[in-house]
């Protein structure tokens, strides 16, 4: 039974800045490395500064069902995109720094940072290699409903996510191989309801090409995690297998069982799986999926979450359309092992749809349409979010944009659910 339990303090705001602002720091220098070594190795090299300012009416900043506030929203947004690719390392960076001021001053005026940073190297070619993920911003507190599509600081929590994975591909055949590896993670949460984790986690996984269209997978995965929350650690031993049985047309299965040695409860043992089919139609792809994983959510809860899903995906001419409806079941694994109930069934559909109306203007349709059950509860909150959006390219680079987004909530028994929101947005982006 593992015992040591770490102590974790939470950052506050002002440290998780300090680090946003020590990593731009190391960007920028790694962006001026990249640029010399580009000069003096003939290295890809490219650099695209950009800016955005947006003008934003919001009827229920609060997303309140008696307090209805009004406001005024201005954001600027400068951002850069670089990208850098030599022989033996890869470097991906999108960065925005997003000022918001607020015209009635309902909220103080705030700078969000928005990273997404990754990085391919490769000390020996083909066989060693060290993958590295950086992402900063603001994510959904909860699991079942991504607030960030509503609101920009409702239920919401700055998150600074960094990943670092060494590993090392052992080609012992044509058709076999083997990777071992090891990744350090680290989550950090600016609320204090997000709880902070570092994750260290040894794997070995190894792929079989049983012929082209069929391959084999079988590895293990060993977790120990040192969270605020609870610390433990977790066994995987998983099994998976995909053919192909024609163009663009296959089928997925994995299982596998997680054994959990917690630090202050039981330790239990539970199976996970997932199976998968797409198909290629002449017009459309269509999918359905469905398995069991296990997530811990911002707050540290692990969730056993069940899904069933199915969708159609299709590309014609000037059009992009998307398509899914599904059902996903979430249980809290701590409530389930003690015999209570604390358990969301979210249905629900969502489609997309991308439209060339001319050269110069798109026209994006946004439509999601969700009920979740809350059986602890005994209610239910049932949910519509519509957007629409407009493009307008002015010249070259430089786009004029104009939407509106509608979201309402509404619940029975949950008067924080009971909301209407609408919001108009006017945009001009130049990128150089």
């Amino acid at each position: 039974m593992y015992t040591s339990k770490r102590v974790v303090q939470a950052r506050s705001h002002q440290e998780l800045y300090r680090h946003g602002r020590c990593m731009t720091f190391l960007v920028l220098l790694l962006i001026g490395v990249c640029c010399t070594a580009a000069e003096t190795l003939g290295a890809e090299f490219e650099f695209h500064p950009g800016i955005a300012v947006r003008e934003e009416y919001n009827d229920n900043l609060f997303l309140s069902e008696e307090s209805k506030e009004h406001e005024f929203i201005t954001r600027v947004l400068p951002s850069v995109e670089a990208r850098y690719a030599a022989s033996l390392w890869t470097w991906d960076l999108k960065y925005t720094l997003d000022y918001i001021h607020y015209a009635r001053n309902l909220r103080g005026s705030e700078t969000l940072h928005h990273l997404n940073l990754s990085g391919l190297i490769e000390p020996v070619k083909g066989k060693l290699f060290v993958k590295v993920i950086e992402e900063y911003g603001r994510v959904s507190l909860d699991i079942t409903r991504d607030f960030t599509r509503e609101s920009t600081f409702a239920r919401q929590s700055d998150r600074n996510f960094l990943s670092v994975n060494p590993y090392y591909v052992f080609r012992l055949s044509p058709v076999l191989t083997v990777t071992a590896g090891y990744i350090f993670a680290d989550t950090r949460y600016d609320s204090k309801a997000g709880v902070d984790k570092t994750d260290h986690t040894l794997y070995v996984e190894s792929a079989y090409d049983v012929s082209r269209y069929t391959s084999l997978t079988a590895g293990y995965k060993f977790v120990q995690e040192d969270s605020e929350r609870d610390d433990f650690l977790r066994h995987d031993v998983y099994v998976g297998a995909r053919h192909e049985y024609a163009d663009k047309s296959f089928i997925t299965l994995r299982i596998g069982n997680s054994l959990w040695d917690y630090d202050t409860k039981d330790s239990n043992s539970q199976i996970f799986w997932s199976a998968g089919l797409t198909h290629n139609f002449r017009t459309f792809t269509g999918f359905l999926e469905t398995g069991v994983d296990y997530y811990e959510d911002p707050q540290g809860t692990v969730r056993r979450v069940t899904r069933y899903l199915a969708g159609i995906k299709a590309l014609k001419d000037r059009a992009e359309l998307n398509l899914s409806a599904g059902a996903t079941k979430y249980k809290d694994e701590d409530t389930e092992l003690s015999g209570t109930s604390d358990r969301e069934t979210k249905y629900g559909a969502t489609g997309t749809l991308k439209y060339e109306l001319t050269p110069k203007m798109t026209g994006f349709l946004d439509l999601t349409v969700e009920r979740i059950e809350h059986d602890d509860a005994d209610t239910h909150t049932k949910r519509f979010l519509g957007g629409l959006k407009l493009d307008y390219l002015l010249w070259e680079n430089t786009v004029l944009s104009l939407s509106y987004y509608y979201t309402d909530s509404s619940s029975p028994d949950i008067p924080g659910d009971n909301y209407e929101n609408n919001r108009v947005f006017a945009e001009v982006k130049k990128r150089f």
